[in-house]
């Protein structure tokens, strides 16, 4: 008996629904619904760097596509921390039925034993990787004026003028709400140190990001990088 009971344990673990299936099969039967895969808060940042923060701006987004999902993958998952409890960050792609690959990096949470999304960047892909020396640079140098206490130049030199900073479920949009936002940066004892876990490519002159904080925060991060001329900049940032 307990060795029965341990197979249907077994099966039934591996019977989980996989945490896009949900929203893959919303996609393709009822648009309309797809915002219950999504948290009542959740945000969507489109290729074109708009942010879209109602059920029905999602929806009417993806409605716009006018194709079907073939298959959904995750490229990587970073799980929850005790510093983030609940929450997982992943970088992955769907496919369309026409052939369109989508890259997409998401921070999503577990409730009630459903996967929501909570954020959503999305870009279409091109299939280069990035440029990952410019990346490291732009990063070392976004570490060194944010140990140097210059918030107010952290943020001017590292992102572009409409960028979205996310912190539970909190959207501030431009250069100057995020400078107030990182007051705390010009504290003497503040420090912080960026280790990437994962830079993916995410289209033309797009790179995301997944990594982990050190130092006076202790969480994970992601930023999604934009090629401006020969500069890697911030366009989204969510720690």
């Amino acid at each position: 008996m307990k060795l029965l009971l341990f197979y249907i344990c077994v099966l039934s673990f591996f019977a989980q629904p996989e945490p896009h299936d949900k929203w893959e099969n919303l996609f393709n039967t009822n648009i309309e619904s797809i915002q219950q895969a999504y948290s009542a808060n959740a945000v969507l940042v489109t290729p074109d760097g708009v942010t879209l923060k109602t059920a029905h701006d999602l929806t009417a987004f993806y409605a716009k596509l006018k194709t079907s999902i073939g298959e959904v993958k995750s490229v990587t998952t970073v799980r929850q921390d005790e510093v983030t409890p609940g929450l997982s960050f992943e970088i992955g792609y769907f496919v369309t039925t026409a052939n369109k690959k989508f890259m997409h990096l998401l921070i999503g949470r577990k409730v009630n034993n459903d996967f929501v999304r909570e954020l959503e960047i999305l870009s279409e892909s091109n299939g280069k990787l990035p440029d990952v020396a410019g990346i490291d640079k732009a990063r070392s140098n976004w570490m060194a004026l944010c140990k140097s206490h210059k918030a107010n130049e952290l943020v001017s030199r590292a992102y572009t003028e409409n960028a979205v900073y996310y912190n539970n479920k909190r959207v501030l949009i431009g250069t100057a709400d995020i400078t107030k936002e990182y007051r705390y940066m010009n504290n003497s004892s503040y420090q912080l140190t960026l280790t990437p876990v994962i830079v993916e490519g995410a289209g033309k002159n797009l790179a995301f990001e997944i990594g982990q904080c050190s130092g006076s925060y202790q969480g994970k991060y992601t930023l999604v990088w934009t090629k401006i001329g020969d500069t890697w900049k911030v366009l989204v940032d969510s720690n």
